[in-house]
């Protein structure tokens, strides 16, 4: 056994040695190619890089060229429909503030005109704020307040005015 190890090392040896030179070369050339590959798509890349670039730049430009143009359209046409709206609207004001002196004068001329209604109206309008003012008072006056009945105002009974009462 120790004779044939012997033997099939020498072979496996000188083998292994052949494999190996082959080996080495193959990837030598192996990487020559690859180099060269990865260089060509490099190149290649980098033209389909500058291309996407001026493609994109082309479109942004022409883009941007469409939007300027849209402003400047809707500037064109705002304009004229904003000072057409500010006519109306300064025409309403005027014609509201007319109206509303002419209601403001009609006011004054009742009023001048029926002195018995308008202190009637002007009572009934002031009546409830007064009438809640004074029950507050007077209810505050005889102990209640907003937490109830104020402590010490009302004496607590006796039991013997209790069997009085009862």
């Amino acid at each position: 056994m120790d004779g044939f190890g012997q033997e099939a090392g020498k072979q496996i040896g000188g083998a292994a040695d052949e494999a190996g030179k082959n080996l080495d070369g193959f990837g030598q050339e192996a990487g020559n190619q690859i180099g060269g590959a990865a260089e060509e798509a490099g190149k290649g890349l980098d033209e389909f890089g500058q291309e996407a670039g001026k493609q994109i730049g082309n479109v942004a430009k022409e883009t941007y060229e469409h939007v300027e143009a849209f402003g400047h359209d809707a500037a064109e046409q705002i304009g004229p429909a904003l000072e057409e709206a500010w006519k109306h609207v300064d025409a309403f004001g005027q014609d509201a503030g007319k109206q509303i002196g002419i209601a403001a004068e009609h006011t004054k001329q009742w009023v001048e005109e029926h002195p018995g209604e308008t202190a009637g109206i002007i009572a009934c309008v002031v009546a409830a704020p007064l009438g809640i003012a004074a029950a507050h008072g007077a209810l505050h006056m005889v102990g209640f307040t907003a937490a109830g009945v104020a402590a010490g105002k009302f004496p607590q009974m006796s039991t013997r005015n209790h069997i009085l009462c009862d």
